[in-house]
This record gives C-alpha cells, sequence and structure tokens, in this order.
C-alpha cells in the first residue's frame, strides 16, 4: 500500500527548530548505568497526579511529599537469548526495546486490544545524556487494532533532558543529581476497518500527541519517576495522566548492579566532604557529617521568622535527638548535633519548619 507521510504544522516546526545543546553539567545518564536489563523485576506504585512537577531548567526541586497512592503493579524485563532486544511487561501490555550501539530505541507494543512494530523506531536515550542534550527523528510502523482493523502510525518525536535539580520522595528523603528525560511523540494513526473479504471497507484518522518525563537519579538504574500524558492535537486539552513510582530503596535491592553501587558511595563520600544542600522555600540549610567528631553541623538560612525543628532518628523510627531553634529572620544560623554514642548503622535526620520538612540520611560507622 502506498501511502504518503503528511504531518500536522507543529510537527514540522519541531523538526527545524530543536537544537542539539552542549554539555553543560557533569551529571550524566550513561550506557553502563542506565541501559535496561535483563531479569530486573520492579514494582511501581500507580499515584494521583500531583502539582509542581512540569518545572524545567536547572536547580529544579520536585516535591513528591503527599502524593497518593492508587495501586502498584510490577514490571518485569527480559531479553530473549543472546540478543540486545527487550521487552517490558506490565499490566498485560509488553513494551518493545532494542540496545543498538549507544541508543535505547522503542521498537514497538502489544496489549489486548492492538499491537504495532515500528520500522523506524523511535530514539529514546543516546548515551551519555547531560543536562540540555536533545535528539529527534521521524517514526512509524504497523499493525492490528482488534480482529478486523489494520494500524499504521508515524509520526515525529524529540528526546531531551530538560530539567536537572533535586527530588523530595514522599516519605520526606531527598535524592541529588536528578535529571529529567522528556520524551514529545506527535503521532498520526490510520485505522482500516477490514470486511470479511479482506478489503478495506472504511478508514479513520486520528492525531495524538504523547508526552513522558523520566526522572532519573544518579546511582540508580530506572527512573525513580514516570509520568505520562497524552491529547488530541496540540492546543486541545489534556485527555489522560498517569503518575508512577519506583521506590530508590528497592532498586538498592537490584542484584549485581556494581556500576550505580559505585555512583551512590561516590555521592556519600562527596557530601561527607562537601556537605548537602538542602531544597530552598521558607528553609535553606546545607548539611554535613563530621566522621572525625562524630557530629552533624546544619547552616541554615531563614526567609521568614519561626521555629525550626530538628529530630535525629533510626529507619525505624525511634527518635535519638529532638531539638529546636526559634530564630528571626535572617542567615548565618547553624548547629552542631552529636551522635557519639549510637551504634553503627543509618540513621534520619528530620529538619522542620512550619509545613516544610526535609531529611537526610547518614551513616554512622
Amino acid at each position: 500500500m502506498n501511502r504518503s507521510t503528511v504531518y500536522h504544522p507543529f510537527v514540522i516546526l519541531l523538526m527545524i527548530f530543536l537544537p542539539l545543546s552542549c554539555l553543560h553539567a557533569q551529571d550524566t545518564l550513561t550506557l553502563s548505568r542506565n541501559m535496561l536489563r535483563d531479569g530486573d523485576v520492579l514494582t511501581r506504585t500507580w499515584c494521583a497526579d500531583l502539582a509542581g512537577l512540569s518545572s524545567v531548567g536547572r536547580d529544579v526541586c520536585w516535591d513528591l511529599q503527599g502524593v497518593v497512592s492508587s495501586g502498584s503493579s510490577r514490571v518485569r524485563l527480559s531479553r530473549p537469548g543472546e540478543s540486545f532486544l527487550y521487552r517490558t511487561t506490565e499490566r498485560d501490555t509488553r513494551h518493545y526495546y532494542e540496545q543498538r550501539g549507544d541508543s535505547l530505541l522503542l521498537t514497538g507494543f502489544e496489549n489486548n486490544g492492538s499491537a504495532i512494530v515500528f520500522d523506524r523506531p523511535v530514539t529514546v536515550l543516546r548515551f551519555p545524556m547531560v543536562y540540555g542534550d536533545s535528539l529527534s527523528g521521524v517514526y512509524g510502523g504497523s499493525g492490528r487494532c482488534y480482529e478486523r482493523q489494520k494500524l499504521y502510525a508515524d509520526g515525529a518525536y524529540y528526546s531531551k533532558v530538560d530539567a536537572t535539580g533535586m527530588l523530595v520522595l514522599p516519605d520526606g528523603d531527598t535524592l541529588r543529581h536528578v535529571l529529567r528525560l522528556h520524551l514529545a511523540q506527535m503521532e498520526r494513526d490510520i485505522i482500516h476497518d477490514i470486511n470479511d473479504g479482506g478489503m478495506v471497507s472504511g478508514s479513520d484518522t486520528t492525531y495524538t500527541e504523547k508526552h513522558t518525563f523520566l526522572w532519573y537519579a544518579l546511582g540508580y538504574r530506572y527512573p525513580v519517576l514516570r509520568r505520562v500524558y497524552t491529547r488530541q492535537h496540540t492546543h486541545h486539552p489534556v485527555s489522560g495522566v498517569s503518575l508512577a513510582y519506583i521506590s530508590p530503596d528497592a532498586q538498592r535491592l537490584l542484584p549485581y548492579d556494581a556500576p550505580n553501587a559505585a555512583k551512590r558511595e561516590q555521592l556519600s563520600q562527596e557530601d561527607l566532604l562537601s556537605g548537602a544542600e538542602g531544597p530552598g522555600g521558607v528553609l535553606s540549610y546545607r548539611f554535613s557529617q563530621h566522621g572525625d567528631g562524630d557530629y552533624l553541623t546544619i547552616d541554615y538560612d531563614q526567609l521568614e521568622g519561626g521555629t525550626v525543628e530538628f529530630v535525629l532518628c533510626d529507619t525505624h523510627g525511634i527518635v535519638y535527638r529532638s531539638l529546636s531553634r526559634t530564630e528571626s529572620a535572617g542567615e548565618g544560623y547553624s548547629i552542631n548535633i552529636s551522635y557519639a554514642d549510637l551504634t553503627r548503622g543509618q540513621y534520619v535526620l528530620y529538619i522542620r519548619m512550619n509545613s516544610e520538612q526535609y531529611s537526610e540520611k547518614f551513616n554512622v560507622r
């Protein structure tokens, strides 16, 4: 069947004007740390959509505190034989990927209602990628839609690391060195109805815009957060949104992931040497651990007067220290908190002011 390719004007503008950006940051998505792996099984928690996740640029703080979960599902990754083909299975839907050189390609999907194979796939990632990097292209393929329909799809896409910063997790812990990848697909779908004689009896064409946002944290193989929304045409309202979360704690349990374990240890040591900065709001702070003196230092600034609470506890919630300081708005405040009598293990320091809460995990060796 001969088909001419016609793109929406918005798609043509994207293909012409999307530039490739220069390297701007050291935080990097790499092949060894972020490629899919055969045999990995993850639990994804589905959540109600949350405001405040659309910010782009540098030094963004995304906050997941208060997110409401609505169920969970298992994601299984598998690779047939020794090939570089991967498939992810979740909720009766399979997505197919291929590693081609330094790139991860989306090559198709299938579910109970439809299936498609892209002979011109979507390049999701081209390693290495840093903040500002982008790529774009066209894609297309064919498949089925239910038993009596044939499906053809084509369109344009771009993939860009459009933001970097920190992610405050639902439990108040904070991940730094977070990169957000934005994959946009502008697609035309042509569906042909097939009669009993195998002939086309009718056709329908739709235009869909799909945006997928993936939050990658350095030291973790898979995106910690994924948000997807779709709509018909560019200026139409959003018709569907999904938000899903994969716990960093679960990713730490993935077997034989030495590259990410080494990266987490490196970032932990860097935080010990230079101190870690907490997000702004009414309170901004710098957290440092002094292993030689067995104490923590929190240097902080208050944008408004009030009481700042410091609570030190273990990962089971047992409180060992609880202090508070009431100050007027100002800069240059500091407090030291000793942990000299604590046994070896992991602990959490919670910092609260008004409705804001932050947390810092640290190890006693």
